[in-house]
This record gives structure tokens, C-alpha cells and sequence, in this order.
């Protein structure tokens, strides 16, 4: 009897765990790309390479950086355009005269004593020379033109909720209206676990005359499906400030989802995916208790991703990066770069094209400027900051 029972057990949860498989790839091939996705996959735009600009170092300005922003010289009210580049190993802002390639001058917070941002610097974003928002580990800080604080809210020490590190980049757009500031943020979770995504917790809202947050939207449902670890728990956001809209990237969803400013949480999806990949699977197992970077660094390597969405106000456009995983051969060769393209959308978020970058180009950071698209490339000279200016037009 207890044979008979067992077997009739071990019969249940074998059927059960089959069910369970179906409906995950029945969910996960709903975003995939269907005949009806297919027919989106429209070929309509090309990248040409305009030049290369290099910019020349001073001696204690390197060119690790992190995130760049585009100053034009209107709008900033500055005698001519600049670049703000992220100085990563001195914590610094170094401003570069675009016309001269020359360093104009370099930004230093303060790291330490009771106006400091933090120990590190994680991102930046200038709204004018005297609000200069940064991001360090817990901490949303503003200076001014001198590194002097001026705010500072630190997302650690709040009661409630969920602890949350906020970001600034070029693919995490940070957005000031109407006295607040809109963040995205990191939660401090564990990545490893799919019940840790459930809830609201992706983006903060910070009143700055109260100094109040307020926690908005979900992680799509592709993060309830599975384990995807920790390279895959980020996520990106565009701002279109015509439409005072947002449109999100997750990295594991074909989609992207788009929401007016004043209700984040009503999301309306749009399909756009790669040509290359159709979706992007789960762990076949639990991360381990014990640290298996191997295991997920293979993972993620070998596995497609999506990662920044970014806005060009200049050619009403958003592009979208989509990294191609490493095949075997290339993994065992040490290869651990995945080749990267760009998705390209209209303000509709129709899906328009497609185009494959330059390998030796950075798509972690990509800014649009009135002349094309500036994207960070490394290698030709380790005095010099180094970018290369592309055009992505219609066909």
C-alpha cells in the first residue's frame, strides 16, 4: 500500500513539476517573438561612423569613466559646449570644451566629513552648474559648482521599505518636476530570488520641501518566472520631456513599458525585441548558498540581455541596447564582451530598426547630441578620453 502511495506521489509531483515548466515557457514565449512581433522587425535605419574626438587628460584626470553627460552652451549657459565625464578612480566631474578638446575644469565633492556624498561616487547628472545631482551607495546628494552639499537623503536610514541604491546614468535618467526628483533605484535585495521582486520598489520619488519618498512600480512579470541573478536585476529608464513621459527597459523583457509622469504604475507594453534572441531563459538551477560567481558569470555571459534605453530629443527617437550572448567557443577563449546593437523606436515606441555597434564602443554609455549620437570608445590612446561620433538614420 505504502508502494502504491508513494508511486502515486512521486506520479503527482512529476505532473506538477511538468505543468509548472509549461506555463513558465508558455508565459516567458508570450513575450517572445511571435508572427505578429515578427512582422515588427523592421529594417528601416543604419549607423555610419561621422569621426572620432579625443580629448586630452590633464595630469590627474583619467579615462575610466563611469557616465558622460552633453552641456550645450544654451541651455547651460556656458561660451561653448562641453562634455562631463564621470571620473571613476578620483570621484571627480572633468569638464571638457568640446571645440577645443581641451579640460576645462574638474568638480571634486567632498567624500568625507559632515558634507560629504559618500565614500564613492556612483553617478551624476548636472541640472545647471550651481544643482548637480549625485548618487553614492544609499545617498541622492546635490552640489553646487564647487562640490559644496547642498541636499542630501539618504535612501539607508528611512523606516520603512525597502533600502534602495539610487542610480544616475546614462541609461538611468533622473528627472526633476514640480519640487520633486524622480530616481531610479536599485533595490537593496536578494537578486537571487524571485519573491524578492514582487511589490513596488523601482522607482523613488523624493520631495525635496519635505524630504518625503514615495515607492513606485513593479518588476515586470518575466522576474516571477525564474532566477535570473544578479546581472540581471537592473533596469533602465528614458524620460520624453514633450510627452512627460517614461519609458522602461528590463533586462530580461522584450517589452518596454511606457507611463505618464503623474502615474507611473499604469503601464502600457510595447514589443522590442532583437533580431538576434527571441527570449531570455531562467537559471536551470537556484543560485547555490555558497558564492558560484562562475556559474553566473557563465550564465549571464552566455545568455542574451537588454540593458540602457535612451532618449534623442534632437532626432525624436529612443535606441535601446540588446547584447547577444558569447557562444562556446568564444567563452573558452576567455571572451567575455557580448556583441551589442542598438534597438531603434519612435516616439510611439514602434520598433524601426536595428544596428549593430562597433565592437570596441561602450553601450553603457551612449549620449545623443544635435551633430549625432557620441558614444564612448576605448583603446586608442591612454592619455586621451576617447568617443566616437556616429549618425543613425533612415536607410
Amino acid at each position: 500500500m505504502n508502494t502504491i502511495l508513494n508511486n502515486c506521489q512521486i506520479n503527482f509531483v512529476f505532473k506538477k513539476t511538468l505543468l509548472v515548466n509549461f506555463m513558465i515557457l508558455f508565459i516567458l514565449s508570450c513575450n517572445t517573438r511571435s508572427e505578429e512581433n515578427q512582422a515588427k522587425l523592421l529594417d528601416e535605419y543604419k549607423i555610419s561612423k561621422i569621426k572620432d574626438i579625443d580629448f586630452l587628460l590633464g595630469d590627474t584626470v583619467t579615462n575610466v569613466i563611469l557616465s558622460f553627460q552633453y552641456l550645450d552652451k544654451e541651455t547651460y549657459k556656458l561660451s561653448n559646449d562641453e562634455i562631463a565625464a564621470h571620473d571613476l578612480p578620483n570621484n571627480t566631474i572633468s569638464f571638457f570644451n568640446i571645440s577645443s578638446k581641451k579640460l576645462v575644469k574638474v568638480i571634486k565633492p567632498f567624500t568625507e566629513g559632515p558634507n560629504s556624498i559618500g565614500e564613492v561616487m556612483n553617478g551624476f547628472h548636472i541640472k545647471n552648474m550651481d544643482s548637480i545631482f549625485i548618487v553614492g551607495r544609499y545617498r541622492f546628494s546635490i552640489v553646487d559648482r564647487l562640490g559644496k552639499l547642498l541636499f542630501q537623503h539618504n535612501f539607508a536610514k528611512k523606516p520603512g521599505g525597502i533600502p534602495a541604491l539610487p542610480q544616475i546614468s546614462n541609461g538611468a535618467e533622473v528627472i526633476q518636476l514640480n519640487g520633486k526628483i524622480y530616481l531610479n533605484s536599485a533595490p537593496d535585495i536578494q537578486s537571487l530570488q524571485s519573491e524578492s521582486f514582487e511589490g513596488k520598489q523601482c522607482v523613488k520619488i523624493l520631495e525635496l520641501s519635505t524630504d518625503k519618498v514615495t515607492t513606485e512600480l513593479s518588476f515586470p512579470e518575466t522576474f516571477h518566472h525564474g532566477v535570473f541573478g544578479p546581472n540581471y536585476s537592473s533596469f533602465y529608464q528614458a524620460f520624453n520631456p514633450d510627452l512627460k513621459t517614461f519609458v522602461f527597459s528590463f533586462s530580461n523583457d522584450n517589452n518596454v513599458y511606457q507611463s505618464e509622469l503623474e502615474n507611473i504604475n499604469d503601464l502600457t507594453s510595447y514589443w522590442a525585441g532583437s533580431k538576434y534572441f527571441s527570449f531570455v531563459k531562467p537559471m536551470d538551477k537556484k543560485y547555490p548558498e555558497n558564492d558560484d560567481f562562475d556559474y553566473y558569470t557563465k550564465y549571464y555571459v552566455q545568455n542574451p540581455s537588454y540593458s540602457q534605453i535612451i532618449y534623442d530629443k534632437y532626432r525624436h527617437l529612443f535606441y535601446r541596447v540588446a547584447l547577444r550572448p558569447v557562444d562556446d567557443t568564444k567563452y573558452a577563449r576567455g571572451v567575455r564582451w557580448k556583441s551589442k546593437s542598438l534597438i531603434v523606436l519612435d516616439e510611439k515606441l514602434r520598433r524601426l530598426g536595428e544596428v549593430d555597434l562597433p565592437e570596441n564602443t561602450n553601450p553603457s554609455e551612449i549620449v545623443p547630441i544635435s551633430d549625432g549620437v557620441l558614444i564612448h570608445s576605448g583603446g586608442r590612446d591612454e592619455n586621451k578620453l576617447s568617443f566616437t561620433l556616429f549618425n543613425i538614420s533612415k536607410k
